[in-house]
């Protein structure tokens, strides 16, 4: 105990010579002594054993977590995990997971995964891991749970909201690979592409998609649903692909002077010709929200589902000397209409909530030409009394897309 406490003196003084000379970065002494000498009673009185790398650990979590909600510390493990998510790679059962209104939500189950075979759900509550209540745990100790070697198992009890009822799964882990990208071409060669994640080769991906299918495409249903986000820079690279001109997104660092807006290079891979429809919903967040206000702002697609999540910070990873890192919020970003994503979210243009049309559509307009090729918006197809809705339809808003791209396609053609 008496190394360990020699050795965290050392390092607080050390990091407070460091900062010493940057008057914005020192560190008031009279909290560093606090701090030690609070250590020290629990490392003496407390009534059991705390390893020291345990308290360290959950020190500099407990920090970094009350800054915001998207701010934390990663150990060498969670940082290669994370590491390992970007390049599209990684261990698990195939969910992801976020708290929302206090409960842990399952925000997606990646298709052909453990869980997915087990017929875990988006929306599902859990409520153990491994018989561990998750009540008090951050979000970084739920995932080194679920997270572990190849071919062993997790236990999972769940809450599913729909029955009203907790059901228990066992799930063996396996490698997994996440695609990027999942792609088809529906009816009239309408090109559906839903984008998972953002990872470090989403662009390159969609680029490749079409350059081989671009020929023959009469229409785009982008779906971003369930895609929490991922890399900023492919959500502005994305965006860019599908504009001709216009702002992306505007960017707003610490300092009021550190401002950026990107703008569409006019370097797009897919024609503006062509018409397109965004699928969101409210598990759609950060990057997929950035996307999302540049389609719809500028007027290049027409958005169906529910209002999305409302992340709109960026968070920065900075890797540490002994393998960890530290995520930081550092930015906030605004869509080009100036409004501002975190904790509003984007609206759609056709609302579809559970299944049920939730909001009409804004009669007035009605032409193709005020969405500067976009979709026009006809409010015969979207009637709450159309026979469509009362329909067993399993996914009723990629139906509303598909028979609203049909429909632009078909005007044009009769043209």
């Amino acid at each position: 105990m008496k190394n360990f406490s020699l050795f965290l003196l050392f390092a607080l003084f050390v990091c407070q010579d460091s900062f010493a000379t940057i008057p914005e970065l020192a560190i008031n002494q009279k909290e560093i002594n606090r701090f030690i000498e609070i250590l020290k009673q629990i490392k003496k009185n407390y009534v059991y054993k705390i390893d020291d790398e345990k308290i360290f650990n959950d020190g500099l979590k407990g920090i970094l977590n009350k800054l915001d909600a998207h701010s934390n510390y990663y150990t060498k493990s969670e940082y290669l995990e994370i590491i390992n998510k970007t390049k599209g790679e990684y261990g698990g059962i195939g969910i992801e997971i976020a708290i929302i209104d206090g409960n842990l939500q399952i925000t997606r189950v990646i298709e052909s995964s453990p869980a997915f075979d087990a017929e875990l759900r988006v929306g599902d509550v859990i409520v153990e891991l491994d018989e561990q209540k998750i009540n008090g745990m951050n979000i970084s100790d739920i995932k080194n749970i679920i997270y572990g070697d190849v071919n062993t198992s997790i236990k999972i009890k769940i809450f599913r909201g729909e029955i009203k009822k907790n059901l228990e799964f066992d799930i063996q882990r396996k490698a997994l690979k996440i695609d990027s990208i999942e792609s088809k071409f529906l009816e009239n060669n309408i090109f559906y592409l839903k984008i998972n994640y953002f990872s470090d080769s989403t662009y390159d991906d969609l680029a490749s998609l079409f350059k081989n299918n671009e020929a023959g495409v009469n229409g785009i249903i982008l779906d971003l649903r369930d895609n929490g986000g991922g890399v900023l820079e492919q959500a502005i690279k994305i965006s860019d692909a599908f504009l001709e001109k216009g702002e992306i997104v505007s960017i707003q660092y610490k300092e009021k002077e550190d401002f950026k807006k990107y703008n569409a290079s006019g370097s797009n891979i897919v024609s503006n010709a062509i018409p397109m429809i965004l699928l969101i919903n409210n598990f759609s967040a950060s990057a997929s929200e950035i996307v999302a206000g540049a389609l719809k702002d500028n007027k290049r697609a027409t958005l169906i589902g529910n209002k999305t999540f409302g992340k709109g910070s960026i968070q920065n990873i900075f890797p540490l000397k002994d393998n960890d890192a530290i995520k930081l919020t550092v930015a906030l970003f605004y869509r080009p209409n100036g409004s501002i994503i975190q904790n509003n979210g984007v609206e759609p243009d056709i609302e579809i909530d559970n299944g049920i049309l939730t909001k009409r559509i804004d009669n007035e307009i009605k032409s193709e030409v005020e969405l500067e090729n976009s979709i026009s918006k006809p409010s015969i197809i979207v009637d709450n009394n159309d026979d469509f809705v009362k329909k067993d339809i399993d996914d009723l808003q990629l139906y509303v897309a598909n028979q609203l791209i049909n429909f632009n396609i078909n005007s044009k053609t009769k043209k």
